[in-house]
């Protein structure tokens, strides 16, 4: 209905530019519109990938949930346009974290592989000393690292 109702709207400027019958502020719009249509497509594919991402970040952090048991010690997140980049600390030899981690990777792959949408886990051990990227936003920290 709504897109019904957008569509009649467009069809009607649309005369009213042919004709001549288009206020100033209308027509200025369309001819803005044309002349900067890849700018438009590029903001319109970076708005709709930024909303992708967030439900990405969101699916992400409830499947890790799910394995409340195997949780990191750290994991940072960090997104471009397609990208999910996850960065997570966990304890020694803790496998059952590091499943967790690539099972949740894994999970969230699949669900946005049709969007263009790519989540890649980085998986370090305490005894690796390293610290989570500056880039990267800190979602879990339960300990000192």
């Amino acid at each position: 209905m709504l897109f019904d109702e957008i569509f009649k709207h467009l069809k009607n400027d649309q005369q009213s530019i042919r004709m001549g019958f288009a206020d100033k502020e209308t027509e200025d719009f369309y001819h803005g519109l044309l002349k900067n249509s890849s700018e438009v497509h590029s903001q319109i594919m970076q708005t709709s990938s930024m909303a992708l991402i967030e439900k990405a970040i969101y699916a992400y952090g409830k499947i890790l949930k799910e394995y409340e048991k195997n949780q990191p010690l750290k994991l940072g997140m960090h997104y471009a346009t397609n990208k999910l980049l996850i960065f997570a600390i966990i304890r020694n030899d803790d496998e059952k974290s590091e499943d967790a981690l690539l099972l949740t990777e894994a999970k969230v792959n699949n669900m946005f592989k049709d969007f263009g949408i790519h989540v890649s886990t980085t998986i370090l051990e305490e005894e690796d000393n390293y610290t989570i990227p500056e880039q990267y936003k800190i979602y879990i920290d339960n300990a000192e690292v």
